[in-house]
């Protein structure tokens, strides 16, 4: 009895003095199960309710398991494996298992991401085209997600509007942003977004301007616009545009600047308003009219690396530049494609900047334009290539790697594989998440009623946190409209 009130004193005391490192009380002598387990050989993704688990657990006789943390299974001899059926619909599953022995119990959870379609397309679609991307001569980059993927921003560019929608439940809430200028100017070709969704940034390509807006009271409003640095004329300015994830830095491409040259323009804000000029002014000064210098641009999350592709330089093998700041300094290097590869039409870049993923749409295995995707890691010194993702069936005219993801930490990666125009199969898009030291492919999405020619994998988007997934069909069919668009959202 002593000893009992003696140990209650010190913890009191402990409590009391505000000591908050007090170790966990186990009683002496006694071993509780410990240990891992794994769902699906810890794949991120899943596409099936079935899922297998993998347990390593020390000490165990019995297990149960839950998929909610209130209802479990009965009781049964403890095995290192296990098949249970996960819940359906959308979202992040947790499964829970419970372990126990002559001396107590022990609870040990994984979670997954169950990959279930969501197709949006606008409510009201009176000429109403290539929503959520372009046509196969038509280069945009407007499918923008924030970072937990509560909001997805997209446009029908020849329509002029930009069409936000926030998930409330398992719906999805619509809303439209008109150009604020008159006329068709091609509002929303390019799309950005903070993190947070807080600022949003819009290129209108034919008029050479962007639009920079505040999101308040759930309605965006415009607070700012910036022209292109003359000559305006065909310079294709906010043909790409790219958005640190505080909003800080506003990046824009201009690929047909300098006579097809091109041309990047950064842009940062002080105070609560950004520079009418570009702070920095990005350009391969020995490229020639028709490299496109521009067409791709990326600027990662922290703001301190860019990268921009010249996709069309030295017969189209294509090139990406990348720049890190130094001080007041951007330090850049060049990183050359093979023939045919037109490198860096998407880019996708971690929050970072540690890794940069870059589409191609070049020979493999022999096979023309099947397409693949480099990984460039920063090495401390460098940015090496280290991988060239590639479609598990690939096959000539793929295209894959005509559009490209990736999420925050840089370990989730989104490809598309819209095919050649006049395919009689179905685009594809690809997942790949980094695990155990190694790159998997973990899942491979189509749009459930989505059909030949209708440009799904034109766009691939992933939300930060890689929890939502969405890929752009630009001339998909709805109902009577032809070539109306939609995006298929995954989640």
């Amino acid at each position: 009895m002593k000893t009992k009130l003696m140990l209650l004193l010190v913890i009191s005391f402990m409590l009391i003095s505000g000591c908050s490192d007090i170790p966990e009380y186990k009683e002496p002598g006694k071993v509780f199960p410990s240990g891992t387990l794994s769902i699906n050989n810890n794949y991120f993704y899943t596409q099936s309710v079935n899922a297998n688990l993998s347990l390593d657990v020390n000490n165990a006789d019995e297990m149960c398991f839950s998929t909610d943390g209130a209802t479990y299974t009965p009781w049964e001899p403890y095995s290192t494996t296990k098949s249970i059926t996960l819940p359906t619909g959308h979202g992040q599953k947790i499964v829970y298992g419970k372990f126990r022995n002559a001396d107590g119990e022990s609870i040990i959870t994984d979670t997954i991401i169950q990959l279930v379609e969501k197709k949006i397309f606008a409510e009201f679609p009176s000429g109403v085209t290539e929503f959520g991307g372009g046509n196969w001569g038509h280069t945009t980059a407007n499918v923008a997600i924030t970072y937990d993927g509560s909001t997805i921003i997209t446009s029908s560019t020849p329509s002029s509007k930009v069409y936000v929608y926030r998930r409330n439940l398992d719906t999805w809430d619509e809303s439209i942003i008109n150009s604020p200028d008159p006329g068709s100017n091609q509002f929303g070709q390019s799309i950005a977004c903070t993190s947070d969704g807080e600022y949003l940034v819009i290129g209108a390509l034919s008029i050479a301007r962007i639009y920079i807006y505040k999101l308040s009271g759930g309605v965006y409003s415009p607070i700012q616009t910036i022209d292109s640095p003359p000559p305006i004329i065909s310079n294709n300015y906010s043909v790409t545009v790219s958005l640190s994830d505080d909003g800080n830095k506003v990046l824009v491409g201009a690929w047909n600047s300098d006579g097809g040259k091109g041309k990047a323009y950064l842009y940062e804000r002080t105070g609560i308003n950004w520079m009418s000029y570009s702070i920095f002014e990005f350009q391969d000064m020995a490229g020639l009219g028709s490299d496109h210098y521009g067409l791709g641009v990326k600027i990662s999350g922290d703001g301190n690396t860019i990268a921009i592709s010249a996709a069309h330089k030295n017969s189209q093998a294509g090139s990406l530049f990348i720049y890190k700041l130094n001080g007041s300094s951007w330090i850049g290097s060049e990183y050359s494609g093979l023939s045919g590869d037109m490198l860096g039409r998407h880019i996708g870049m971690s929050h970072d900047g540690q890794r940069i993923i870059a589409g191609t749409r070049c020979w493999v295995n022999g096979n023309g334009n099947q397409g693949t995707a480099y990984l460039y890691e920063w090495n401390g010194s460098t940015y090496a290539q280290t991988l060239k993702f590639t479609a598990s069936d690939g096959a000539p005219d793929d295209k894959f790697g005509f559009s490209v993801a990736m999420s925050s930490d840089g370990n989730s990666v989104v490809i598309g594989k819209p095919l050649a125009q006049f395919a009689t199969v179905k685009g594809n898009a690809y997942v790949f998440r980094y695990r155990n030291s190694g790159w998997i492919e973990e899942a491979i999405v189509t749009g459930s009623d989505s059909d030949s020619r209708e440009f799904y994998g034109n766009i691939t988007a992933i939300s930060g946190d890689g929890s939502v997934i969405a890929v752009s069909s630009s001339l998909d069919t709805i109902g009577v409209n032809s070539q109306q668009g939609s995006v298929f959202l995954y989640y």
